[in-house]
């Protein structure tokens, strides 16, 4: 056997398939969504998002607002169901069809989510990048408002994230433009603009005052100020204003302010302490709160829905006290969770899902502050949102509420759940206050870090 021949019989033939970790979680997470999709849907819901979406298709974007029915949705989520609808008219899907497309943008939310989670956790190790996103995608009440109900709260959670993303790295503009499409799609987004605004504001006028005139009579330096500041914050201002002209003119072509009658209109829809939320007003103790009461009973003189307000804007006052000089993307993470509980549950009118773009928030900072405070507080929310998304969800779906037609419904499960709603209160409530004290221990810390790092 010659050369060429012996080494012809040595040649080994091997290939291997890397792929990127991020993309095998992200692909996991959306087979089990398409999975989970095919469980019943939240039929109320559902049903109204496919009768929008049908006379969206049929009647354009400017003719939505005039119909006599239910329209209490802001026009950004209105552009998606435009487009299913439009799909509808070319493939005419059947009933079962159409409520799993609806469930799909939910599910694109979420895999987007995780993804910006793996992105804001950059520095951090590979496998807790990766580990945060598989984490999120697994959450049992992501799974369940999204792809099985088929809400669409995973896009609120994504546009606060996203805000929080562009705010930590001083990009202003972007982050105004981010959260008022976010909050045309979602108007509850409007808990966390506190935070938001303070935050951005807060960062500008630190690049204003070192460019002041030190010298200067203080008149001179106030005006300087002013013309900085402004300088720095208009464009920012006319991007959100324009990017909301852009959403709202297909829907209120004559008068984009009309905007502000439909979102008037949408408070008065459910005018009760709490619908379905386990939050302060469901306590239920000493028969001063409870669900489904009116807000507008007065307690000393002042109706509800005014100590709502009140709660809400002295829960935000400490909330930018305690987070005045933080800095970094997970502080102003845990500072946005913080804003959405405060909202959730002091505010009246809440429903059993608002509590749940916190724990996106959450689990961003607890990954990226390494804090077991804020992982013991998401654990609490975790439960308390679960059950109170269940409870809500088998209560609507199993008709009449006794029937056990509805086989994701454990009746032992359902009924203690039942029993406890003023405990699960309870338990949110005190987790905020929590997490609240806690906050600025750990801020404290995480600049004790930054220190030794310097």
């Amino acid at each position: 056997m010659d050369r060429e021949q012996a080494g012809a019989s040595d040649i080994k033939i091997s290939f291997s398939v890397r792929a990127n970790p991020i993309l095998i979680v992200l692909a996991i997470g959306l087979l089990i969504r398409l999975g989970a999709a095919a469980l019943p849907g939240f039929g109320i819901d559902l049903g109204t998002f496919q009768f929008w979406s049908v006379r969206l298709a049929e009647q354009g974007p400017w003719n939505f607002y005039s119909g006599d029915f239910l329209s209490d949705w802001t026009p950004g989520y209105l552009y998606v169901l435009w487009l299913i609808g439009s799909l509808d008219s070319l493939f005419s899907f059947s009933g079962d069809q159409f409520w799993y497309a609806l469930k799909l943008p939910s599910i694109a939310a979420d895999l987007a989510s995780a993804y910006l989670l793996y992105r804001i956790l950059e520095g951090h190790k590979p496998g807790i990048r990766v580990g945060a996103a598989a984490l999120y995608l697994l959450h049992p009440v992501i799974l369940l408002v999204g792809p099985v109900w088929g809400q669409v709260d995973s896009l609120l959670a994504f546009f606060l994230l996203l805000t929080v993303y562009y705010l930590a790295r001083k990009r202003t503009l972007m982050a105004a433009v981010v959260f008022t499409v976010g909050f045309l799609v979602k108007p509850l987004a409007i808990g966390a603009l506190p935070v938001f605004v303070f935050w951005g504001l807060r960062d500008e006028i630190r690049q204003v005052l070192p460019n002041l005139p030190e010298t200067a009579e203080p008149l001179t330096r106030t005006i300087a100020f002013g013309r900085g500041l402004a300088a720095r914050v208009w464009p920012a201002v006319a991007a959100a204003l324009l990017a909301a002209l852009l959403i709202l003119l297909p829907f209120f072509p004559s008068n984009p302010l009309a905007i502000f009658g439909q979102l008037q209109d949408a408070t008065e829809v459910y005018p009760f302490n709490s619908f379905y939320a386990y939050n302060f007003w469901a306590l239920d103790f000493w028969g001063l709160t409870a669900w489904f009461e009116p807000d507008d009973l007065t307690f000393w003189g002042l109706a509800y829905r005014w100590w709502g307000i009140i709660l809400y804007a002295a829960a935000s006052i400490s909330i930018i006290w305690t987070f005045r000089d933080a800095k970094g993307p997970g502080p102003l993470a845990l500072g946005t969770a913080l804003s959405v509980m405060a909202f959730f549950l002091f505010m009246t009118r809440m429903h059993e899902r608002y509590l749940f773009a916190s724990i996106l928030l959450l689990m961003t900072a607890g990954f990226a502050m390494n804090s077991r405070a804020i992982w013991a507080v998401l654990g609490v929310l975790s439960v308390v949102q679960f059950f109170n998304v269940y409870f809500a969800y088998i209560n609507f779906t199993s008709m009449p509420f006794e029937a056990e037609d509805n086989y994701l419904r454990v009746g032992w499960l359902f009924s203690w759940i039942d029993g406890n709603q003023q405990w699960f209160s309870l338990l949110a409530v005190l987790a905020f206050f929590v997490l609240l004290v806690s906050s600025r221990y750990l801020l404290m810390r995480e600049e004790g870090l930054k220190e030794e790092d310097g």
